[in-house]
């Protein structure tokens, strides 16, 4: 794989893990992680954060823009990869 074709399905990843990251370091994890409740809760919220981002960043990626496609080395890789 060329180099620069990696380049758009890591930016996916990135974009993806921005809001989870923010959401974690904006307040301890300890008291997020104490009982079960708690931590199955706050999981839920994770995910749900990386779920709507990733669902955000599908949107893009459908819309043909044209910076889209030269980060992911041609339309049909990013079809494949938004697929």
């Amino acid at each position: 794989m060329h180099p620069r074709r990696a380049l758009g399905p890591a930016l996916v990843v990135v974009l993806v893990a921005i809001p989870v990251v923010l959401w974690a370091t904006a307040a301890p994890l300890g008291p997020r992680f104490g009982d079960l409740s708690t931590s199955l809760t706050n999981l839920g919220v994770a995910f749900g954060l990386a779920g709507v981002s990733a669902f955000a960043v599908n949107l893009v990626l459908g819309a043909r823009i044209g910076f889209a496609d030269r980060l992911f080395g041609g339309l049909d890789k990013l079809f494949a990869f938004h697929r």
